[in-house]
């Protein structure tokens, strides 16, 4: 009989502690993150993450051997994990006539015991417990195929900047921690996803029609990442519909990290994604701070 042996490690965050195994085991091999590296890093900038996560469902994407290998998505969670951590909460899917578990973390200990647990990427809704039907964001997605520099992207968000400070709306962005952008809008939760996404498909063909050369929408593009263009995508404003959250990592071999931007920086436009990473971000935070800071503090009406 043959009996395998596991590297089991105890790891304590504010009191609480997560029992895990394989503390080297590679998640991003190219990188050279391990697990352990991983829940370091939550437990360095779980601080910034967590006023974005409060009460939000979420979709978690697990990959227990790494970025390369099987990975499935969690959105009904029926695991078992520690109360302490994870509480999930009942929606009653209208699409699918369907009953759904939505978890939610209830603290940084918990994007620790979900790093230990092979969780890589966190992925948000745009609303909140209760009001799952009222979102709290806009959301433009801002999306490239591969052979689109990002400059353009870059360019296209000082020209989305423009239109909504004509429209007296504060936006914060952020890296998608892949190729694209989001920008994002704190709302007051008294719109209809439907109503929202009206709103930002109105904005996103207006600046298509004014830069027809540059930005396109889903309404005129059938495949999002074809063509030479930026798509302005409106349609991550639906009730179920998530978008990497602010300071996920991604399941690419540089473990990029999707990270909020100060406009300075856009208005610049000397970075690059890569720039953002699990093992930049820690360092990143301690010199300028979190952008996001002051996302809910003044939610706004749409015009």
């Amino acid at each position: 009989m043959t009996t395998k042996n596991y590297e089991y490690f105890s790891y304590e965050v504010d009191g609480l502690i997560i029992e895990s195994k394989h503390p080297d085991k590679l998640y991003w091999p190219e990188a050279g993150v391990t697990k352990k590296d991983l829940m370091d890093y939550y437990n360095k900038i779980g601080d910034y993450m967590m006023p974005f996560l409060k009460e939000r469902p979420l979709t978690l994407h697990f990959f227990p051997y790494g970025i390369h290998k099987f990975s499935f998505y969690k959105r009904d969670y029926d695991i078992k994990a520690p109360e302490e951590f994870i509480k999930t909460y009942l929606y009653e899917e209208a699409t699918q006539d369907k009953v759904m578990r939505v978890p939610v973390v209830k603290n940084k200990a918990g994007l620790v015991y979900l790093a230990s647990r092979g969780c890589l990427e966190i992925h948000a809704w745009g609303s909140t417990y209760p009001d799952f039907e009222l979102p709290d964001l806009a959301i433009f997605d801002l999306d490239i195929g591969g052979h689109v520099p990002f400059e353009k992207v870059i360019e296209t968000a000082n020209i989305l900047k423009q239109e909504l400070d004509r429209r007296n709306i504060k936006a914060f962005p952020k890296t998608s921690g892949g190729t694209g952008m989001h920008v994002y809008i704190p709302l007051k939760k008294i719109y209809t996803f439907d109503q929202v996404r009206e709103w930002t498909l109105e904005v996103a063909l207006f600046l298509s029609e004014k830069y027809p050369n540059l930005i396109t929408t889903n309404k005129q593009q059938r495949k999002t990442h074809s063509g030479d263009k930026v798509v302005l995508d409106y349609l991550q404003n639906a009730i179920t519909r998530n978008t990497a959250a602010p300071y996920t990592p991604r399941a690419n071999p540089e473990a990029k990290v999707s990270t909020p931007l100060q406009w300075e920086e856009i208005e610049r436009g000397n970075f690059t994604p890569s720039d953002f990473t699990i093992k930049t971000i820690p360092e990143r935070l301690k010199n300028i701070g979190n952008p996001f800071e002051y996302l809910f503090k003044n939610p706004q009406v749409l015009n």
